[in-house]
């Protein structure tokens, strides 16, 4: 992939128990990056439950898999500094 601009991950794939058991595996650090690429604001300070609930409640709404999921969060590590949309997805 030669242009990471260019890069939109699917849509589709949510499986609540899955979501949940990732989630759940998730360090306080990569639920706030969660947060981040979901456009999430404002919960930065809530606790770990109530971040994992935000998630899962946005993930179900825009039918958001683990898999898509694990790839926004890659694409947000490598590109935390630029200016590029944290999250586009094709419907």
């Amino acid at each position: 992939m030669s242009n990471q601009e260019d890069w939109f991950p699917a849509r589709g794939g949510f499986n609540r128990v899955k979501v949940n058991e990732h989630l759940g595996r998730l360090s306080a650090m990569d639920l706030h990056v969660v947060l981040r690429v979901l456009d999430i604001t404002g919960k930065m300070s809530v606790k770990m439950a109530a971040k994992r609930s935000l998630d899962l409640e946005v993930m179900e709404r825009e039918d958001i898999s683990v898999t898509t999921l694990d790839a926004l969060m890659d694409h947000h590590a490598h590109n935390h500094d630029a200016a590029l949309p944290r999250r586009t997805l094709r419907s």
